[in-house]
């Protein structure tokens, strides 16, 4: 969609009418708080077209938009267009990014539980003593302890939560510093 800079809609894409069941032309020559968008929606992209005017740059943002066919997950780009040195109209393109962000989402939740089940499973205690240390990114040096669980060996980074800090012994080498 294109809006002036006083917010009055002048270009539809016909896909608006999938977010909001309207066609293109009942929004056409009216302003954002006239159409039937919905109103968090309509509050949020004010703000966004202030600062894309104010900055004279583009802006993005993510948000939840009720739709007919039910919630979607919106990447919101407004940016502006310029006729010399001030802003003229803005553009304003929505994609729906809903399945990414589910896809996002159901990959952090099986991490997370595939980290509670290595770690529900390792002999972690706090007492424990670092096996070796290893250089890390920006010349950190960590610790680093030795589990031997079921047949593999483990390598978990010190202060570590996370399966990519779980390493088998096999993918590293080994040194001494």
């Amino acid at each position: 969609m294109r809006v002036d800079a006083k917010g009055l809609f002048f270009y539809i894409n016909p896909v608006i009418e999938k977010f909001t069941g309207n066609k293109p032309n009942y929004f056409l020559q009216k302003d954002i708080y006239s159409v039937n968008l919905e109103e968090g929606f309509v509050i949020i992209l004010t703000k966004m077209i202030d600062q894309a005017v104010e900055k004279k740059k583009k802006i993005s943002f993510e948000t939840t938009y009720k739709t007919p066919q039910g919630k979607m997950i919106l990447n919101v780009n407004v940016m502006p267009e310029f006729n010399g040195e001030q802003v003229e109209t803005l553009l304003i393109v929505a994609h729906d990014i809903t399945e990414a962000k589910l896809i996002e989402q159901e990959i952090q939740d099986k991490n997370q539980k595939i980290t509670e089940r290595v770690l529900s499973r390792l002999p972690i205690t706090p007492t424990w003593t670092p096996s070796f240390q290893v250089k890390r990114a920006q010349n950190s040096v960590q610790n680093l302890y030795h589990i031997h669980e079921n047949d593999l060996d483990f390598l978990i980074f010190e202060n570590s939560f996370a399966v990519q800090d779980c390493i088998p012994l096999g993918v590293i080498e080994f040194f001494n510093p």
